[in-house]
């Protein structure tokens, strides 16, 4: 069994569902001792009646229950897992939660898309050594623009950007009316 503290962080994304596993070393540092991922699509899955079936509900439980074996073939101590955009999106969002809690035994935390911006920016300064500048986290149901200047000094500015998902509906519908009135730009 190892000394050290192991954390694992399960971020259920628009198209893949990651898990990293951190130990913490007695220097303060850390290191990765695992990272798995899981293909998932959700956002493509997502019905006309903006829920997310069954079956992709069904799935994604059996993506967190392996996730958490292999959490405890790691000794992970600590599990904590985040569902973002296209779980956020999804008009049973809280079925989803639900479920996943209820069937994996994992706490699911929804992150609103300031949440998701404020953690991915807290990577980005902890990472890079830049003092101010733009963060553009592009994800597979949003995308996040973040502003800063010197970043332990000021929070963020948060924009709200369409995500790729619009994008190629719009590309889509473009496509359309192309075919079905050549002057439509």
């Amino acid at each position: 069994m190892p000394t050290n503290r192991r954390i694992g962080i399960i971020d259920i994304g628009s198209n893949s569902i990651r898990l990293v596993i951190y130990e913490f070393l007695p220097t303060q540092a850390y290191r990765v001792i695992g990272e798995f991922k899981q293909s998932a699509r959700l956002s493509q899955l997502i019905g006309e009646d903006n829920e997310l079936p069954a079956n992709a509900i069904l799935s994604l439980i059996d993506t967190m229950k392996h996730f958490k074996q292999i959490c405890d073939a790691y000794s992970v101590t600590e599990l904590r897992a985040a569902a973002t955009a296209a779980v956020r999106n999804a008009s049973n969002s809280a079925q989803i939660i639900d479920s996943l809690r209820r069937e994996s035994g994992l706490e699911v935390e929804l992150l609103s898309g300031d949440d998701e911006a404020r953690i991915g920016f807290l990577g980005m300064i902890h990472a890079l050594d830049i003092p101010d500048g733009m963060l553009v986290d592009i994800g597979g149901g949003s995308t996040e623009v973040t502003f800063f200047r010197e970043p332990a000094a000021c929070p963020q500015r948060l924009l709200p950007v369409r995500s790729r998902q619009y994008d190629a509906e719009i590309f889509v519908r473009r496509q359309f009316y192309a075919r079905a009135d050549p002057r439509h730009p």
